[in-house]
């Protein structure tokens, strides 16, 4: 069964690190004098936070180590959250840093990035402004972005996600890194070397595809 790499948080804070990244978008003093922000959301924050946790949970183990009861135990959580992410962007819009704080506006990001693929491309065009607004930082589009085109079957765009143990080819592969940089993602050799060294797979080369790019 092909399988995509899940994500957790210990995964994430390794390959993003701390940085901060504000200045990824709109003007670092546009985002600072807060025009047109809405307020801080503080119960929403938390009910995202809870989610996060939630989700982590339910995939405590790796992928290859998951009973049938887990796995069953992570699509309940999975589609619980789809339903509530559903209502959440449907009144809000995407919960940026302003309404939901800076954690809790990647955690909504990590939050879809496990629920279904047409959900997940329902909420692209909602990412893409809220990073261009510096209300989400850019390497969480990156990520969905090449998610949703990896389940569509097309080439990913800034190589972010394997299927089982194999990374997905990746349109314009000789420019990858260009694009990642503008994102704030590190070089994708490096983040090859450590997913494959966090899981245990051998390290790989990436596979280029043969279509031209479609940022979309």
């Amino acid at each position: 069964m092909n399988t995509p790499c899940a994500i957790r948080l210990g995964f994430l804070l390794a390959v993003w690190g701390m940085m901060p990244t504000v200045g990824q978008g709109a003007s670092a003093p546009a985002a600072a004098a807060g025009i047109g922000r809405p307020t801080l959301n503080a119960a929403l924050r938390d009910e995202l936070l809870a989610m996060t946790v939630d989700d982590q949970a339910a995939r405590a183990k790796l992928v290859d180590q998951l009973s049938e009861q887990d796995r069953q135990r992570m699509r309940e959580v999975d589609g619980k959250h789809e339903e509530r992410m559903k209502a959440i962007v449907a009144r809000f819009g995407w919960p940026g840093r302003s309404l939901v704080g800076e954690e809790a506006a990647t955690d909504a990001w990590l939050i879809v990035q496990h629920c279904q693929v047409d959900f997940q491309e329902h909420c692209l065009p909602l990412l893409r402004q809220a990073v261009a607004a510096n209300e989400a930082p850019g390497k969480c589009y990156a990520y969905l972005l090449d998610r949703v085109r990896m389940f569509r079957g097309k080439p990913q765009v800034y190589g972010t996600q394997f299927m089982n143990d194999k990374l997905v080819p990746i349109e314009d592969l000789p420019h990858v890194d260009e694009r990642r940089k503008a994102v704030g993602l590190g070089p994708l050799s490096e983040y090859v070397a450590l997913v494959c060294k966090m899981n245990g797979w051998p390290v790989q080369a990436p596979v280029p595809a043969a279509s031209a790019v479609d940022h979309r």
